[in-house]
């Protein structure tokens, strides 16, 4: 059975993991001094939170490690509970460290509740919190602990990182595919290597035509036919090319999104995109509100032709 690239390619080192030079060296001292502060680690989904507390994690010695997750956390007992078992470790002679995600969902309250509690058992504890959103956590806890973020890779170090990884597996993947792979997986470096382990099992040759078909995205050919429709108000074509998708089944909120990054790429007057973007947007956002049905995509569409008339 193949190995997930994500295991694979898995970072043993903080110099590997996609953060800033500044943030690899605060994490480097830590490792070489076997002395830790409590800290929050902030990004979006997939960008290598997990894997950098656990390469720290590794490197800390007498620790016992206590990962919570904040949707089952009993809030009513939860800071004796902490306590408790802070209290447990430090008879034994470990300290103890609270992982916890998703932190910035817990209330505001809850939150502050735990800024006294990390005050208050600082000496015997270290608390790592990952985040998507460093906006949603109290300034009382961020002013307590060291904050790693984690940047997004732009596009330039999105086609490397992924024709790296396709060098490495003598692969040669279609650069319309690399671009799909962008939009689809918005960056999520996890996400990304799920998808090239699954097309390492398909081939070692990868184009779009084939990428579209195994995953059932919308084919790039008749989104541009029904954008160069919109733009020129061909109707007809518009139309035609819109029952295609529908008669394949491919899912609407697909079918909008990739109309909406294939604007973006197109050379048109620029308040004519602003407005078809605009438009589109408003779109897709109903249907993501209202989960309409494929039936309604030619409504849709048919809207978009005005702006063009």
């Amino acid at each position: 059975q193949m190995e997930n690239f994500n295991v694979k390619y898995k970072p043993t080192n903080i110099n590997d993991c996609f953060i800033s030079d500044k943030n690899k060296s605060i994490i480097n001292r830590f490792i070489k001094n076997n002395s830790f502060a409590n800290m929050i680690f902030a990004g979006n989904i997939g960008c290598g939170k997990s894997t950098v507390i656990d390469i720290i994690t590794k490197n800390i010695k007498d620790i016992d490690i206590q990962r919570l997750n904040v949707l089952l956390i009993d809030v009513k007992h939860i800071f004796s509970s902490l306590e408790r078992i802070v209290a447990i470790n430090k008879r034994n002679g470990k300290r103890t460290l609270f992982i916890i995600n998703d932190f910035h969902i817990l209330k505001p309250k809850i939150q502050i509740n735990f800024a006294i509690l990390l005050e208050k058992v600082r000496n015997d504890s270290l608390f790592f919190i990952e985040t998507t959103n460093i906006l949603e956590i109290v300034p009382q806890i961020q002013n307590l602990m060291i904050i790693i973020k984690f940047d997004n890779m732009n596009k330039n170090q999105y086609v490397s990182f992924v024709n790296g990884i396709c060098d490495k597996e003598n692969m040669k993947v279609d650069n319309k595919v690399i671009n799909q792979l962008s939009i689809i997986t918005n960056g999520d470096i996890k996400c990304t290597l799920n998808y090239l382990t699954a097309l390492k099992g398909i081939g070692d040759n990868i184009d779009n035509e084939m990428f579209e078909s195994i995953f059932g995205i919308p084919s790039s050919v008749s989104i541009n036919k029904i954008i160069n429709g919109i733009i020129e108000c061909n109707k007809e074509l518009v139309l035609n090319e819109c029952d295609k998708l529908i008669k394949e089944k491919f899912d609407c909120n697909e079918i909008m999104i990739k109309l909406f990054n294939g604007i973006i790429e197109e050379d048109i007057d620029e308040d004519d995109k602003h407005k078809l973007l605009e438009k589109l947007g408003k779109k897709i956002y109903k249907f993501n509100k209202y989960q309409e049905s494929n039936d309604k995509l030619k409504v849709y569409v048919k809207s978009l032709l005005d702006l063009f008339k």
